[in-house]
C-alpha cells in the first residue's frame, strides 16, 4: 500500500488554500458591486422622488427605508433554523461583548476535569443573560437613534445639494472615522492618513464651493423655491454634519457594539434591532 508523500500533501493543501482565499476575494467583490450600484439606485431614487415627484417627506421616506431592517432576523433563521443553537450563538456572542466593554459585569465559573491522576481546573467567564441583553437592548436604542439621525440629515441634504456633492461628502465619513478612532479607540496617528484626512475634506470644500449647478431648494415648510449657491451650500454643510455623525457612528459600534470574535448572526440580528427599536 502505498503511502502519499508529505511534500504532496503539504501542496494540496497550499492549493486548497489559495483556492479559498480566491473564493472569498471573488464573493466580497461581488458583495462590494451590489452594496455600491444598491447605495446609487438608493440615492437617485431619493432625489426623483423628494424633486421631481415633489413628494417632500424625508422623516416618512427614511421611516420606509430602514424599516425594511427588521427582516434581517427572519431571515437568520433561513441559515440556522434551530431557534436554541441561534439563541445559543447569539448569547454567547453578546457574552464576549459584555465581557469585553464591561468586565465588572462578569463572573467566573470553575470547572474540574480529572486526566489520569492529574486534575485540570478551567475558568469560564460569563455574564448573567439579564445584563446581556440589556446591554444589547440598550446600545440597540442609543444606535438607532443615532443612525436615524444620520439617515435624516442625508435625506434632507437630497432637496438642497446636488447628487454628486451628496455622494463625495458622504464617502468621506470614513476619514473621519479615522479621526474619532484616535481618542476612543486608541489608535496611533499616522501622517500619511492625517493627510488624507485633509486633502479628502479640502477636496469636497474645493468642489462644492465651485458648484454653478444650481438645484431646486426646499425649505422646512416643504415648498419649492428657486435654488442657488446658497441653498447649495446648505445641503453641503447638512451633508458634511451627517458625514461627521456616520464617521462617528461606525467608531462607537466597533467599540461597544462588535463582540471579539466576529459572528454574522449576530452582526445581522444586532442590524434587525436597531431600526426596530
Amino acid at each position: 500500500m502505498e503511502e502519499s508523500s508529505p511534500l504532496l500533501s503539504t501542496r494540496e493543501t497550499g492549493i486548497n488554500l489559495n483556492s479559498g482565499r480566491k473564493l472569498y476575494s471573488t464573493l466580497a467583490l461581488g458583495i462590494l458591486c451590489i452594496s455600491i450600484a444598491a447605495f446609487v439606485i438608493q440615492t437617485e431614487l431619493a432625489q426623483l422622488i423628494q424633486t421631481e415627484r415633489n413628494f417632500r417627506k424625508p422623516y416618512f421616506i427614511l421611516w420606509i427605508a430602514h424599516s425594511f431592517w427588521v427582516i434581517m432576523i427572519p431571515l437568520q433563521f433561513a441559515f440556522q433554523p434551530n431557534f436554541r443553537a441561534y439563541m445559543s450563538e447569539f448569547i454567547r456572542t453578546g457574552n464576549e461583548l459584555v465581557c469585553e466593554v464591561n468586565p465588572t459585569y462578569q463572573i467566573n465559573y470553575m470547572d474540574t476535569e480529572n486526566e489520569g491522576d492529574d486534575v485540570i481546573q478551567h475558568t469560564f467567564i460569563s455574564v448573567p443573560h439579564k445584563y446581556i441583553l440589556a446591554y444589547l437592548f440598550k446600545i440597540a436604542f442609543f444606535f438607532a437613534v443615532l443612525i436615524s439621525a444620520i439617515a435624516y440629515a442625508w435625506y434632507v441634504a437630497v432637496n438642497y445639494t446636488t447628487m454628486t456633492n451628496l455622494t463625495a461628502i458622504y464617502n468621506i465619513s470614513c476619514f473621519w472615522a479615522y479621526v474619532f478612532s484616535v481618542p476612543l479607540l486608541g489608535e496611533s496617528v499616522q501622517m500619511a492618513k492625517v493627510c488624507s484626512v485633509f486633502l479628502s475634506t479640502a477636496g469636497v470644500t474645493i468642489m462644492s464651493l465651485d458648484q454653478k449647478d444650481p438645484t431646486p431648494g426646499y425649505d422646512v415648510g416643504g415648498n419649492a423655491e428657486e435654488g442657488g449657491n446658497g441653498t447649495i451650500y446648505t445641503g453641503d454643510l447638512i451633508a458634511l454634519l451627517g458625514a461627521v455623525m456616520y464617521g462617528l457612528y461606525e467608531v462607537l459600534y466597533k467599540k461597544y457594539g462588535s463582540p471579539p470574535t466576529p459572528s454574522i448572526l449576530f452582526a445581522n440580528t444586532m442590524t434587525g434591532l436597531i431600526d426596530p427599536t
